[in-house]
């Protein structure tokens, strides 16, 4: 009997929220609103195969005599891996729910990175099969923490340059949602890599 390797299970995870990640700037750099609904289901198509890896993770959790790591820890890599990928895919619906006619040059600044901070973290998760040894880990850790506060400063001069530029209250609401979500994908990769980091300290 093969034994599962949740490790595998987590890097490829990591990589369908890359492809999330990229997916959402290509769409926000080449926005038509015309065929928007259809690139929502482009998304969760993604998105679901996300999923799919997940149940696997999880089904095999609940038959695992000896998992490599604590079982607690698995469940949280999985579930904020999941977030990752949902909160990429929420930024896409909520541009069609709330109507928007154009992107502005922030929500691209956003997703570029967004971009960066998933492939941050993607390298994280491929290394840690070796945490224990690895040298590359923390620093990779950090990289990530450091790419999420360039989000809050981005998101602190966006929301400002928002309300005040601008008088139209349902467009301040609707750009206030987007730029919210946009800065939820980077914390959601920090949630990962600090879950990362918890497993080196309980292991050190």
């Amino acid at each position: 009997m093969s034994v599962y390797n949740y490790y595998e299970g987590f890097v490829r995870m990591s990589k369908k929220a890359k492809e999330c990640a990229y997916y959402l700037n290509n769409e926000l750099k080449n926005f038509d609103k015309s065929i928007l609904e259809s690139k929502i289901d482009e998304i969760h198509a993604i998105e679901h195969e996300s999923d799919e890896i997940k149940h696997e993770i999880m089904e095999n959790l609940v038959k695992e005599f000896l998992p490599p790591i604590e079982r607690e820890d698995i469940m949280i890599i999985t579930h904020y891996l999941d977030n990752v990928t949902d909160n990429l895919e929420e930024v896409l619906i909520n541009l069609y729910i709330l109507n928007i006619d154009s992107i502005t040059d922030k929500s691209i600044a956003f997703s570029e990175l967004i971009i960066e901070c998933v492939e941050t973290m993607h390298k994280c998760l491929e290394e840690l099969h070796n945490f224990k040894k690895s040298k590359i880990l923390l620093p990779l850790i950090i990289s990530v923490n450091t790419i999420e506060e360039k989000g809050d400063v981005l998101y602190l001069e966006t929301m400002n340059e928002l309300y005040r530029k601008n008088t139209d209250p349902i467009y301040i609401m609707a750009w206030s949602k987007i730029y919210d979500l946009l800065e939820k994908c980077l914390d959601s990769c920090e949630s990962v890599a600090d879950e990362l980091e918890v497993i080196i300290l309980k292991n050190s």
